[in-house]
């Protein structure tokens, strides 16, 4: 049986008039980058590690918010199965639909990172060792059986480059808390007290995660550009040598 759309008569037009209908509700999509100002991710609050989170099954109790477009009552949304992530083994995300919107979206664990496998506790690990001791330092330590070195230290690079573009966003976000703190992950984590300053990061900045760089915030776009903050400045922790080179 075909599918013919009712405005237009054709097949073809189903999805044309579908977008054309999501576009008179939510406004035209921004097509030089895709998905960009709706965003795919949202945070489930909750104070569980990554491993009690998979005992618990925790991500059954995540419930998703009105509309993550912005469109009026009656947004439809569907629950749309889980996904799994590799670490830690068996953990799962739940996800919906919205068959108003068009898009799917998921409720991350504040435990875990965004755009990164591991936990945000993991990654934090990675990058305080890398400005203590160095990032070939950090590489032995936490790939060891990496068959090439090279690839170990990208791999730590991958977490410290990103963290250090979040602290930057969040100093400038909140300069009165932050003020005077070098872009360095240990003095954020004594400055807010916290056993995970990632994830009190994240916690300060619930309302803003769609704009934040990963792990903390879901902002896909600076997943790139992540590694590139511009110049670097006098008070910048790289210029003066805090991540080594091992």
């Amino acid at each position: 049986m075909c599918l013919c759309c009712s405005v237009c008569g054709t097949w073809a037009g189903v999805a044309r008039c579908r977008v054309r209908v999501l576009e008179e509700r939510v406004g035209p999509r921004d097509r030089s980058s895709p998905g960009r100002g709706r965003p795919l991710q949202f945070r489930h609050e909750c104070e569980l590690t990554a491993e009690a989170y998979v005992i618990r099954q925790a991500w059954r109790e995540a419930s998703p918010p009105d509309c993550l477009v912005g469109l009026d009552s009656g947004c439809g949304q569907w629950q749309h199965g889980t996904y799994r992530r590799k670490k830690p083994v068996g953990m799962r995300i739940s996800r919906w639909y919205c068959r108003d919107c068009g898009v799917s979206f998921s409720a991350l664990p504040d435990c875990l990172c965004a755009r990164l496998p591991g936990s945000l506790s993991q990654a934090e690990e990675v990058v305080l060792l890398a400005e203590s001791h160095g990032i070939s330092a950090a590489a032995r330590e936490f790939r060891p059986d990496a068959l090439d070195f090279r690839g170990a230290r990208r791999w730590v690079r991958r977490r410290v480059f990103p963290v250090r573009a979040g602290l930057s966003v969040f100093r400038g976000l909140d300069p009165v808390l932050f003020a005077g703190l070098a872009l360095l992950l240990g003095a954020f984590r004594e400055r807010l007290a916290a056993p995970v300053a990632l994830v009190a990061l994240r916690g300060l900045g619930c309302g803003r995660l769609a704009c934040l760089p990963y792990p903390v915030g879901f902002d896909l776009r600076r997943r790139r550009s992540g590694s590139q903050t511009g110049p670097p400045t006098e008070d910048d922790p790289m210029r003066r040598g805090a991540f080594r080179r091992g």
